[in-house]
């Protein structure tokens, strides 16, 4: 695209042909694509950091359990909690990957490929 120069100063920009709107759209939504696609690579990130956080959660759990004088319903109680936050933390990052894919798939796919004119995709 080229600008032309108002008589006041400030550029103005041609307005798209339609063949560049096309191009322009297309790129608009790839770039979307791949935000939505780091999103989820984000998401499944967190996804795995929660077994290990519950992992380390148990063994904490376990020597409470086991250290001298503990309360034992304080340390049941306690850790189901935390493991249920984790469990929530869990299915949070899971719901999100799901969403995010549907929203890929059933809206985004489809926008992209009503401007593509290539057939496979």
């Amino acid at each position: 695209m080229t600008a032309e120069k108002c008589s006041n100063g400030p550029k103005v920009p041609d307005i798209p042909r339609p063949a560049d709107v096309g191009a322009v759209a297309v790129s608009v939504h790839l770039s979307e694509y791949q935000a939505l696609t780091n999103r989820i690579t984000y998401w499944i990130s967190i996804q795995y950091i929660t077994y290990s956080a519950l992992a380390v959660i148990l063994v904490l759990i376990l020597q409470a359990w086991q250290a001298q004088g503990s309360n034992h319903t304080i340390v049941l109680w306690g850790g189901l909690f935390v493991i249920q936050l984790g469990a929530w933390a869990w299915t949070l990052a899971v719901w999100e990957i799901h969403n995010t894919a549907v929203y890929l798939e059933e809206h985004l796919r489809p926008k992209i490929a009503h401007l593509i004119v290539d057939p496979q995709l």
